[in-house]
């Protein structure tokens, strides 16, 4: 059914999007004239649209930069919409005077526009998706002025505008504080983990069950049983990847062969979709590939990213390591490969290994075999070992089903924010009031205030002619 089809409240009216006020767009100074950038003018690019008030403008442009292109300086209150990209259908309402790029239709904030730019903005917003799929597809999807502007849109009275608008952001602050409480969870989560394996490796996570076996295998600092060691007298096979040119996309099957990215290897978590395809022509190595019990460690990178380790629980056949990354394995009549991944995820080893790194600055750091195997550790018997990692899995599992009890809550509350926009643009959200100017006397004063703009701006053109007209004859 089309839109147009359904039958509104009474009082409201569908109408165009080029009923409603004067469109534009922007335009883009030469980038070969340095005069015309770092200048006073704020430039809008569809990039800066944060789906509400434009609070930042990072770029500006110089008086010169926007007389030398089809560049416009826009009022304060201008809904702005991105007609190209990826970045479709986003919205910016300007909060200063301001220029934007040939990628922005701007409705012009002016008159009886103004009043109803806030309730345009949310139906906008709602109707994104929409907007998409009108687009014209290619390589640079797009939706032009001609189209944007023939949209059909459900126009209430002006005083119901304000209503949906004023309850649409009560609701959205609500939703707003909700979020920000939710936003907590995830972080709570990973210091409760980081507490939990801080408490394993000082031997506290485990002290009720050596109690129970024996007092003596505890003393005043440390559990006598634990014993001291370096890293490399408890791992084997301690080898560095390749990293050939690969095509851009991943291995799509197991039987052809893909290398592994940095992002495959998360803090205890193997990603095997983070890799690229080998290319045909090149021959794979299979003593570099990935098994099940490999533990991984991102050996280079920016320093949040080196050092990172997880333990490979399961992979699918043909996946080869990458340059950047180390793979070992534990010996396993020392220590459980399990409860060595959690030890290198641990807030202590976390920061010894964050020591061994080298490099100029943070953005590039590496970490050496010599380094990394020289790396202290304390292990208990292999018993005591198998408890540390029961406990902290059992531990571990509460966060997990907190945090997807998290996800759930989150995905509520965007579903939740979208039923708010579709009931308000229904007439389901706030009451009508049969008092309020309908909608369709709304539109004729706003076709006679534009007619009156415009008759306005042709007498202000012809006067500019003959002035000119007029100088051009004295001159002569």
């Amino acid at each position: 059914m089309s839109d147009e089809l359904i039958e509104l409240p009474e009082g409201w009216v569908w109408t165009k999007l080029s009923e409603l006020g004067e469109w534009s767009s922007g335009g883009t100074p030469s980038r070969k004239n340095s005069k015309y950038y770092d200048g006073e003018i704020p430039w809008v690019k569809t990039g800066d649209l944060p789906d509400g008030l434009i609070k930042k403008i990072d770029e500006k442009i110089t008086h010169e930069g926007l007389a030398n292109s089809s560049a416009k300086l826009f009022s304060s209150g201008s809904l702005i919409v991105a007609m190209y990209g990826a970045t479709i259908g986003k919205l910016g309402i300007l909060q200063e005077p301001a220029a934007t790029n040939q990628a922005c239709a701007v409705l012009l904030s002016q008159g009886i526009t103004t009043a109803l730019i806030p309730y345009l903005f949310y139906y906008l917003l709602n109707s994104r998706e929409k907007l998409r799929m009108i687009g014209k597809g290619g390589a640079q999807p797009n939706i032009s002025q001609t189209i944007l502007k023939e949209y059909s849109y459900p126009l209430p009275p002006l005083n119901e505008q304000k209503r949906i608008v004023a309850k649409i952001e009560e609701l959205n602050d609500r939703t707003q504080r909700a979020k920000e409480a939710l936003e907590t969870i995830p972080q709570l989560c990973d210091r409760f983990r980081q507490s939990v394996l801080a408490a394993a490796f000082r031997g506290d996570l485990t002290a009720d069950w050596r109690r129970q076996d024996n007092e003596e295998f505890l003393d005043s600092n440390f559990p006598s049983t634990w014993k001291k060691g370096e890293l490399g007298n408890v791992v084997e096979g301690l080898k560095q990847g390749w990293s050939p040119k690969c095509e851009i996309f991943p291995s799509p099957i197991d039987d052809i062969w893909g290398v592994i990215k940095t992002t495959a290897v998360q803090s205890l978590s193997f990603i095997e979709g983070e890799n690229k395809q080998l290319p045909s022509h090149l021959e794979p190595r299979p003593e570099l590939e990935v098994l099940k019990g490999d533990l991984l460690i991102t050996r280079a990178g920016p320093r949040a990213r080196a050092g990172v380790t997880c333990l490979v629980s399961s992979v699918r056949p043909k996946l080869m390591i990458c340059d950047k990354v180390y793979r070992f394995r534990a010996k396993e009549s020392y220590v459980l490969p399990l409860y060595l991944a959690y030890f290198l995820n641990s807030p202590s080893a976390i920061s010894l290994i964050d020591e061994l790194k080298t490099g100029i600055s943070d953005s590039g750091v590496n970490l050496t075999q010599e380094k990394f195997l020289a790396l202290p550790l304390q292990f208990p018997l292999i018993a005591e070992q198998q408890e540390i990692v029961n406990r902290v899995k059992s531990l571990f599992k509460i966060t997990e089903e907190i945090e997807q009890q998290y996800q759930k809550a989150k995905a509520n509350l965007d579903q939740l924010n979208q039923s708010i926009l579709a009931k308000a643009f229904r007439g389901e959200l706030v009451p009508q009031d049969p008092d309020d100017e309908p909608a369709s006397v709304l539109l004729e004063r706003i076709r006679a205030e534009r007619e009156k703009l415009n008759n306005g701006k042709q007498k202000s053109q012809r006067t500019s002619k003959r002035k000119s007209k007029t100088v051009e004859e004295q001159g002569v």
